[in-house]
């Protein structure tokens, strides 16, 4: 475990650079669309996810440190504050009546 908390260590500067570059250069092609909405999954969002689960990784270990800082807590709030506008905006979502359904939808 220790060896790939290492590799993270050192890959992570690489994972953030590709996505530097992949983000504006790579076009905007996508790679799986969605049946039914306008919304496709890119390339680039898995390398997105990547990084975002090295960070978890790296961080999750060293939280109690990590939470000290008190710009990392507002940051990891924003995450947070977007999990629960999700969750709400789904509940919401699966409780209202049918008629509003379609016009929330277009």
């Amino acid at each position: 475990m220790q060896k790939l908390y290492n590799w993270l260590d050192g890959g992570i500067k690489y994972l953030l650079a590709a996505v530097m570059l992949a983000v504006p250069l790579y076009p905007k092609f996508p790679f799986i669309k969605i049946p039914g909405t306008y919304v496709s999954v890119r390339l680039e969002d898995f390398l997105v996810v990547a990084l975002g689960l090295t960070l978890v990784i790296q961080i999750f270990p060293r939280l109690k440190e990590f939470l000290t800082d008190r710009v990392n807590r507002e940051i990891s709030g924003l995450p947070l504050v977007g999990l629960v506008s999700f969750a709400f905006g789904h509940t919401y979502y699966q409780n209202c009546h049918s008629k509003y359904r379609t016009v929330a939808l277009g």
